[in-house]
C-alpha cells in the first residue's frame, strides 16, 4: 500500500536542472526547456510505499506529526490518504488494516 501525507510545514529542496533543446518543426526555432523550471522545489506532500500493516502506517504518521505536522482540511481532519495499490487478499496484510480498507471503499 501507499501512504500520501500532506504536511503542515512544507520545505524547499534544491534540484539540478536539466536542459533539453526542442526545435519547432514549422519555424525551425530552437528553444531550451529546463526541468524542473526552477532549481528550488517545494515539498508539501510525502509518499511512503509498501506499507502492509496498520502499526507501520501509524508509526510513519506519528513520525511525520512530530517532525513536520499533518495538514488539516476545513473539517479539521488530517489530510492523508491510504492507496491500496495491492489486493486486500494478501496473506501478510494486517486484518485491522484490511477491515479499514474495505470500510473506506464502501464509504
Amino acid at each position: 500500500m501507499r501512504l500520501t501525507i500532506h504536511i503542515k510545514k512544507p520545505y524547499f529542496i534544491t534540484k539540478e536542472q536539466k536542459e533539453t533543446k526542442v526545435t519547432n518543426s514549422e519555424t525551425k526555432k530552437v528553444s531550451i526547456i529546463r526541468k524542473p523550471k526552477k532549481p528550488e522545489c517545494i515539498v508539501n506532500t510525502l509518499t511512503f510505499k509498501d506499507l502492509f500493516s496498520w502499526d507501520l502506517i501509524e508509526e510513519v504518521l506519528a513520525g511525520i506529526r512530530s517532525k513536520h505536522g499533518i495538514r488539516v482540511d476545513k473539517n479539521n481532519k488530517e489530510m492523508y490518504h491510504i492507496h491500496p495499490k495491492v489486493s486486500t487478499n494478501l496473506p501478510n496484510l494486517d486484518p485491522v488494516l484490511k477491515r479499514h480498507l474495505v470500510r473506506t471503499r464502501e464509504d
